[in-house]
């Protein structure tokens, strides 16, 4: 199916509520033009990648959400930005889809950007390859979470810090820095944990990063069923 089948698709469905069009308006700084050429993207994303209508509680779904892999920390960088975390080393290949690595991705993200702060300060994506194998890394995957991070999602993407990562991540993010406009490049940082405190204050990191945060991803969780109910299942889609 075509890009232009896919907006056909996406196109037909009631009209947007307010409360998710704040969102791309917000993202895009209120320039309209901008904001439907995202709403539009997003739409084509979520229909492309299977992350239109799915039940996190169902498997392999909750599975994935349940193991922490990817999570939303209860805590701000210096300028009120939320925190989203990836942890590589609990991403295994051959035993989860894209599809199903991309719905906990989108469900979380889904809930952190009900909140007015997140909308209005943003997203900074910390994406941990401390204790990573070269087996963990998919760079299929990679390149799908920068695409749906970089222009296909509603969340106003500061900045993108990947945490010590090995020798053998060098010549991969060469390319993966291609696909990354070059306004967002200058917002990528590959950083250790020393130099990440100077993007992200100790109190806020969680210990395996060298914070000092005590963060339960049960209870953020329990959060997301919270918030999902309440809205029905039906957040930005």
């Amino acid at each position: 199916m075509c890009s232009s089948d896919l907006w056909r698709k996406a196109n037909d469905r009631d009209e947007l509520a307010w409360s998710s069009a704040i969102k791309f308006l917000m993202a895009r700084k209120f320039n309209v033009d901008r904001a439907l050429v995202l709403y539009q993207q997003h739409e084509i994303m979520r229909i492309r990648e299977g992350l239109k209508y799915f039940d996190s509680s169902s498997e392999p779904l909750r599975k994935e959400l349940a193991q922490g892999k990817f999570t939303i920390l209860p805590s701000k960088d210096p300028n009120g930005a939320t925190l989203a975390l990836f942890n590589l080393y609990l991403h295994e290949p051959s035993e989860v889809t894209h599809q199903t690595v991309l719905q906990c991705v989108v469900y979380q993200l889904d809930i952190a950007l009900e909140d007015k702060e997140t909308q209005r300060n943003g997203l900074v994506f910390i994406y941990n390859m401390s204790n990573s194998k070269y087996s963990n890394f998919d760079y299929d995957l990679s390149q799908k979470m920068l695409t749906l991070l970089k222009g296909c999602y509603p969340a106003r993407l500061k900045k993108v810090l990947i945490v010590t990562a090995p020798l053998w991540f060098k010549a991969p993010f060469k390319v993966l820095r291609l696909f990354v406009r070059e306004k967002l490049r200058d917002r990528v940082f590959t950083v250790s944990l020393p130099q990440l405190l100077l993007h992200i204050d100790m109190a806020s990191m969680p210990k395996e990063l060298g914070g000092g945060l005590n963060y339960i991803h049960t209870q953020w969780m329990i959060m997301c069923q919270k918030v999902a109910g309440e809205k029905n299942g039906e957040l930005l889609t």
